[in-house]
């Protein structure tokens, strides 16, 4: 799509500390024949790095950079390379802007599902182990030095994507632990602590909860390589508590791998009336709530229970209230529609059942901002070809083939494609949606 800009994509077949080979992709006739371009490597030792060659070597098929690479590239080093005047950051922020406009400018909403929430659980969601900014530890976790802590996509407890893989170093005890904030309003409450464990070794891995004025823990257990949903019940918070932490650790000893997910905190001693929805990530972050559905038993995965929210109803089943900045996802308890199916539609065979259960996983269903892609994220919800034309556009208009009349007329053909791609994408809300957040 754009004249003379990919030059060469492969595998590195020896680096050193400032020079890749590929014997198969970088043959070239003369020295200096690739000087002057751009390299970047995207997969295996030297990821990430971004370097503009200051010579090649035709004799060896290799090119040199400056500054050095980061570490020396191998056998698993990837690469791209772009002729000038292209950059690889160029697609970069081509995409980012992509996204950017396609939402600040057009209002794009692209459909959205979350079930990281749990009625009743006082962590909202960040025991489901799905949230992961840095790569050592999930969101709002701490890990201790003796702890290694990575994001688990293979091995997985629940039917969500991530779980949270920790290690022992061998000696000490390993723990990651979570912080309940506002935790004075738990005075005198009843708590649950739950969560799906795996452990490589008997009796090794346990759950805790404390308030530092009592604490309560999981007994170890001898299961191994299989996942097992444990429990710590009845948990009465001190009426003048100091703190509120739960904790999943690897007891002192040899090294230990144990992977946690699907771990909740559950107020045990109160009805379900309202819920803290986590609006601000790009994991549950909503602009317009269609539907609310709730897991019809712990686990089941299945979600055939229904808050309604029709247009006209003076009480709705759930809403969004906004107290001090937080935004609040209301359920409300008499509300519950059980049976149909997992439409938008009432059906005649649905009936009113009382509070919800507590300890449900509750599905979201509505529409959202396209997520702005990071180093983190491989997914944008944006079409494809809408992506790949707007980038096309946005790196050749900076370019002096841009002011030549092949280029004008190839910006042209650009922008028209995206357009069209643009304007066929939903950007109005779904009927019967509530507002969550205009941005």
């Amino acid at each position: 799509m754009l004249p003379l800009c990919l030059a060469a994509t492969g595998t590195a077949s020896a680096g050193g500390s400032a020079t890749l080979d590929d014997s198969t992709r970088l043959i070239h006739a003369a020295n200096d024949d690739l000087k002057g371009f751009n390299i970047y490597t995207y997969a295996g030792t030297s990821s990430g790095d971004d370097r503009i060659t200051s010579g090649s070597t035709a004799a060896n098929d290799r090119v040199t950079v400056d500054p050095a690479w980061s570490s020396t590239p191998n056998t698993t080093t990837k690469y791209i390379l772009l002729s000038p005047p292209y950059r690889i950051q160029s697609f970069f922020d081509g995409l980012n802007n992509a996204a950017r406009y396609a939402f600040g400018a057009k209002r794009l909403l692209v459909p959205k599902t979350n079930r990281e929430l749990i009625t009743g659980d006082v962590l909202f969601g960040k025991g489901q182990m799905e949230r992961w900014t840095a790569s050592t530890v999930p969101d709002d976790w701490d890990r201790d030095s003796n702890t290694t802590a990575v994001r688990e996509a293979t091995e997985v407890g629940d039917d969500l994507r991530y779980a949270a893989k920790l290690t022992s170093n061998g000696s000490a005890k390993a723990e990651i632990t979570f912080s309940i904030r506002n935790f004075f309003k738990f005075a005198g409450e009843t708590l649950s602590l739950r969560g799906t464990i795996q452990q490589d070794t008997a009796s090794r891995v346990s759950l805790e909860i404390t308030d530092d004025i009592t604490t309560n823990s999981l007994p170890t257990f001898t299961d191994t390589d299989v996942f097992v949903e444990k429990t710590v019940d009845d948990f009465v918070v001190s009426d003048n508590p100091k703190r509120l932490t739960i904790t999943l650790s690897i007891t002192a000893g040899g090294a230990v791998n144990a992977i946690f997910d699907n771990v909740r905190l559950i107020l045990t001693s109160k009805a379900l009336e309202e819920y803290e929805m986590p609006l601000g990530d790009e994991l549950s972050k909503f602009v317009y709530l269609s539907g609310v559905w709730l897991e019809d038993a712990v686990g089941g995965g299945l979600y055939n229970t229904r808050f309604m929210n029709r247009p006209g109803r003076r009480i709705p089943d759930y809403w969004i209230d906004e107290r001090e900045g937080t935004k609040y996802l209301v359920l409300k308890p008499t509300g519950v529609r059980v049976g149909g199916d997992e439409t938008h539609v009432a059906t005649p065979d649905m009936v009113t059942v009382a509070s919800p259960p507590l300890d449900r996983r509750l599905k979201l269903v509505g529409q959202g901002a396209p997520k702005i892609i990071t180093a983190d994220d491989t997914n944008v919800e944006l079409n494809a070809a809408y992506l790949k034309a707007y980038t096309a556009w946005y790196v050749l208009r900076a370019t002096p083939y841009a002011a030549a009349e092949e280029g004008r007329e190839l910006l042209r053909d650009l922008r028209g494609e995206w357009e069209l791609l643009l304007s066929r994408t939903r950007t109005r809300p779904l009927a019967g949606s509530i507002v969550v957040e205009v941005t």
